[in-house]
């Protein structure tokens, strides 16, 4: 059966110019998979040419309430127990209760999806700690996504209109080279930008600091927040770094320092802190640390080192340091040597 919502109706929904039926009505056919990928089209589109309109919120869940109240006015008289004809209807008052709500809460949910322009905008792939998985892009290019990180990508025209993605964590990119040598770029937050042209590179990006490590091919990396219009060029080899207090280093590794870094098992450290060290663990590995003297977080630690686990990186960083690092689970104290 052909669909009576169009997008005249659905423009003039967002607009707030539809009856209680035809909202009702849009939810419904908004829950199918098909129509409400149809609706972020169109949602896009009304954007574009509304791009001061902004969606009453306050009002629409003002509207719900009544919506609700109506269906308790007008509700049917109740038959006696027992009684029954063959007009009544087999749907009662609390099942038409329990669909207006679920309508509505549905309906409220499509609201905040339209105010945050991430959600229908963007589409996005994630990560839990201690997880990875591999992505195919749209247009070709593969992606593996390091523990606990996001990725978003434009939801329509990626690899047509532009190749820009959004990184919060750490991920390999495997990037295809196009026809029309369109340009691949990671951006993260406010940092740096990657800028590529077909490579292969890791780019971890979080708050305690980034680094890009690149492998094959040659990219650019465009510097924000302190470095504005600063740029640095990489060859295979090149780790640069970005900590959390705004100072870059550039470092060339070896190939075996290469392997061990897509893996995850390298960790690169330039007069880090052990508090900082910590902070960056429990960001992709969930730990929380606990120190028993406030000098023992700031003590440093330079130089590449490769382990298959955090415990064997623990185990690496006490016999540097001589300190006692105990970790029960996700919790992890850090003491001085037992005598």
């Amino acid at each position: 059966m052909k669909s009576n919502i169009t997008k005249e109706l659905v423009f003039s929904y967002f607009m707030g110019n539809v009856s209680a039926m035809q909202r009702q009505a849009i939810a419904q056919w908004a829950c199918e998979r098909a129509n409400e990928e149809q609706l972020y089209r169109w949602l896009e589109e009304f954007e574009t040419l509304h791009p001061e309109y902004d969606a009453d919120l306050e009002n629409a869940v003002r509207n719900y309430h009544v919506f609700l109240a109506d269906l308790e006015k007008n509700d049917d008289p109740v038959t006696p127990a027992g009684e029954r004809t063959d007009l009544q209807p087999l749907v009662t008052r609390r099942s038409w209760l329990r669909w207006g709500a679920a309508a509505g809460i549905a309906l409220l949910l499509g609201i905040f999806s339209f105010l945050s322009r991430d959600l229908w905008q963007l589409k996005t792939y994630t990560t839990q700690i201690g997880e990875r998985k591999d992505f195919l892009l749209p247009d070709g290019s593969s992606v593996r996504l390091g523990s606990n990180s996001v990725l978003k990508i434009p939801r329509w025209g990626f690899g047509s209109e532009s190749r820009d993605v959004y990184l919060s964590g750490e991920a390999f990119f495997n990037v295809t080279h196009t026809a029309t040598d369109q340009r691949f770029v990671v951006k993260a937050a406010r940092k740096f930008e990657v800028e590529v042209l077909g490579t292969e590179f890791n780019v971890i990006a979080r708050e305690t600091g980034s680094r890009v490590i690149l492998k094959k091919g040659k990219v650019q990396l465009n510097l924000q927040d302190g470095h504005e219009g600063q740029k640095v060029d990489l060859r295979p080899g090149d780790v640069f770094t970005l900590d959390n207090r705004n100072n870059t280093s550039l470092k060339t590794t070896t190939l075996p320092e290469l392997r061990d870094a897509w893996q995850g098992h390298l960790y690169i450290f330039d007069k880090t802190s052990l508090s900082e060290i910590m902070s960056q663990l429990g960001e992709e590995h969930g730990i929380k640390a606990e120190f028993t003297d406030r000098e023992l977080a700031g003590h440093t630690i330079s130089g590449k080192f490769t382990a298959e686990s955090i415990d064997e990186l623990f185990e690496l960083i006490q016999g540097i340091l001589a300190i006692q690092i105990t970790r029960r689970g996700d919790n992890v104290t850090i003491s001085h040597p037992r005598s």
